[in-house]
């Protein structure tokens, strides 16, 4: 702001994040992080083997295994959300674009000056676009309800989009 650009701000939201994690994840563990042996066998039985059912007074329904989810409330679940996410980094750089990321939060920025602003939203809603398909290829679904867009100025900067 200090040098008169402007920061157009774009935050993600995902719906039931932990929820949607594919098992595919063990696959990363090995090929990008070299996670193997007895490592990945803890791992894996951490998230195969896991069944779910629904109590409703005393009863119970049958026991059904989940073929996808990071159980959250553990120690490990994040962790493994992030591992299993990290592509999205290089994604975004692949675009010049700079990034925030935690666990399911997502933000994406570009600062620009007025005179390249046509341009750049151009740059920032291209990487939104592979952001979505990219996300979609790996089962996550972005919530548009709570995405947001913000454009962030200094009172002596104006912007106007058309």
């Amino acid at each position: 702001m200090d040098t008169g650009k402007v920061t157009a701000l774009t935050l993600l939201d995902l719906f039931a994040a932990f929820d949607t994690i594919d098992y595919s994840i063990l696959d990363r563990l090995s090929d990008w992080y070299g996670i193997s042996g007895t490592a990945l066998t803890w791992i894996r039985s951490f998230l195969i083997y896991r069944f779910q059912s629904i109590k409703i007074s005393k009863c119970f329904s049958k026991a059904v295994p989940l073929f996808c989810c990071v159980p959250q409330g553990s120690i490990l679940g994040p962790l493994l959300f992030t591992l299993y996410t990290t592509p999205q980094s290089s994604l975004i750089r692949s675009h010049k674009l700079d990034h925030h990321l935690y666990l399911d939060d997502t933000q994406v920025y570009i600062s620009l000056s007025t005179a390249d602003t046509d341009l750049s939203l151009k740059e920032l809603v291209d990487c939104l676009g592979d952001i979505s398909d990219w996300k979609t290829n790996i089962k996550l679904r972005l919530n548009a309800n709570k995405t947001a867009n913000l454009i962030i100025s200094s009172l002596r900067t104006s912007l106007v989009i058309a």
